[in-house]
């Protein structure tokens, strides 16, 4: 194999691998959004009326939360 054809194999090779740890990378952090997305809408159908969610995602990861009062609370306080 003459040095050429090696050192252009070894830049496509590393370009390969390059790109599929992108992927694999992407892949993970689509999976996670997905997990959190359904943890959110899970934790805001179990919320009492009254509760508000604010959430900033996009690697910001900042999630507000504050809770109403149930109706029991309400008719005793």
């Amino acid at each position: 194999m003459s040095p050429i054809v090696a050192g252009l194999t070894a830049i496509l090779v590393g370009h390969i691998l390059t790109f599929f740890g992108l992927w694999l990378r992407l892949r993970w952090r689509v999976a996670q959004h997905h997990v959190r997305h359904r943890y959110m809408i899970e934790l805001a159908s179990i919320l009492p009326e009254g509760s508000r969610i604010d959430e900033q995602d996009s690697d910001g990861q900042r999630t507000r939360m504050s809770v109403g009062s149930t109706a029991a609370e309400r008719d005793h306080g």
